[in-house]
């Protein structure tokens, strides 16, 4: 029997809040104005397990940007709970926080941040010896509603992080950062063979009629201005699955789907 095969998520908050199931409990308000809905990392798990194709391992990171996860990379790919083998699919989903105003703390230059994504695909290649990668472009931002949200939420806190002026995030700037990681993507692919692509969430949601609406945290793409809502996470995993169908196709991810273990008929 062949291994079942994995495959990894890292990102930043985006994707650590992907597995969301139950948008209106309170604990789970803040994750996303409120408004996380279905996560895009849960539709995949449940699309990948039902099949018996692929275990999901989640490593997304609230808060941190490109820079940060290159620190704590190996301690990641160190503690995977499943082979490095067996691993077919890795996504690299950074940008929403690199891409934060000059001097905010979670900010990292254009052109470091692309220089990360590089060094993580590339540690991801060497690592993982049968991985597909998919870079996903950072989601546009809707500014006028992050920085309602954000003043909202953390201006009278005595805790200032810089969320409380929404850390000076901007549709430009992560128009900026869409592009880089779309340029090391299809670059790497090049360099690499067709291992690596890329997901343009960014483009995908922008293409969306009212994706930045006000007011209707559920109708548009992001609840809070900066994370998805349900309608954005059904665009994120219809994107991912759309690349990775173009790019590599489903049974070259995972041609041993429902293989690891006898089917309930062989075990009379």
């Amino acid at each position: 029997m062949a291994p079942r095969s994995s495959v990894l998520l890292l990102g930043d908050s985006i994707t650590q809040f992907s597995q969301s199931l139950f948008p209106e409990k309170d604990s789970t308000a803040w994750h996303s104005g409120g408004a996380g809905g279905l996560g895009w990392g849960a539709m995949l798990t449940e699309h990948l397990s039902m099949s018996r194709r692929a275990d999901v391992v989640n490593r997304g990171l609230a808060g941190y940007n490109s820079r940060w996860c290159l620190r704590v990379l190996p301690q990641i790919l160190e503690d995977m709970p499943c082979k490095a083998s067996t691993v077919t699919l890795a996504t690299v989903f950074f940008g929403a926080n690199d891409a934060a105003a000059e001097g905010q703390q979670q900010h990292v230059p254009l052109d470091e941040y692309e220089k990360n994504i590089r060094e993580i695909v590339s540690a991801l290649l060497e690592h993982l010896p049968s991985v597909r990668i998919l870079v996903i472009t950072p989601p546009p931002v809707a500014d006028a509603k992050w920085q309602a949200y954000a003043k909202n939420t953390w201006a009278r806190k005595s805790d200032k992080s810089g969320f409380e002026a929404g850390g000076g995030r901007s549709l430009d700037a992560v128009r900026r950062y869409a592009e880089a990681a779309r340029r090391v993507g299809e670059g790497m692919g090049k360099e690499t063979d067709g291992r690596v692509g890329v997901a343009d969430a960014f483009e995908a949601i922008l293409a969306v009629p009212d994706w930045d609406i006000y007011g209707d945290s559920e109708a548009a793409c992001v609840s809070d201005g900066l994370h998805l809502s349900s309608a954005g996470n059904w665009v994120v995993f219809e994107a991912v699955l759309e690349a990775c169908g173009l790019l590599w196709g489903e049974k070259a991810l995972w041609p041993d789907a429902g293989q690891d273990l006898p089917h309930w008929s062989e075990m009379a």
